[in-house]
């Protein structure tokens, strides 16, 4: 009499079943991944922004002026302050600094331009002081 062995594996519906339950988790964590990874980048620009203030103010400290208006290269001499390998531009986000000295006003603040909106929602909110901008450009003002 002959034998039937069980076939060992798994069956069309189990495999299917388990892609099914992979492209929902799929679905649902890519959209988180995109969100934390927009944070993140959000983070850094601001973190970007509170270096070139910092140097910007060492440099009024070294020299008693702020630097030069300048957008997307470092002002001339503000190199030393900034952290090393600091750079005005990184492809997506080109940052600027911008002094205007009229008689009786001084305007001084960071120029920021970035194609994306959400980045720049993120950048506007954790600035406390005014802020001029539109169109992708946004200048937070210091004094």
């Amino acid at each position: 009499m002959k034998r039937y062995r069980k076939a060992q594996g798994f069956t069309l519906i189990e495999v299917l079943i388990t892609m099914v339950i992979v492209a929902i988790l799929v679905n649902i964590a890519i959209p988180s991944y995109q969100a934390i990874k927009l944070r993140a980048r959000g983070a850094v620009v601001v973190g970007d922004i509170n270096a070139i203030e910092t140097a910007a103010f060492d440099f009024y400290a070294r020299t008693g002026s702020f630097p030069p208006t300048a957008f997307g290269s470092v002002p001339a001499g503000l190199e030393e302050s900034l952290p090393n390998g600091f750079t005005f531009s990184d492809g997506e986000t080109t940052y600027g600094w911008i002094t205007i000295d009229i008689p009786g006003t001084r305007i001084i603040g960071s120029i920021i331009s970035n194609p994306n909106p959400e980045i720049m929602t993120r950048v506007v909110q954790s600035h406390s002081g005014p802020i001029l901008g539109g169109g992708g450009l946004v200048i937070l003002l210091i004094e």
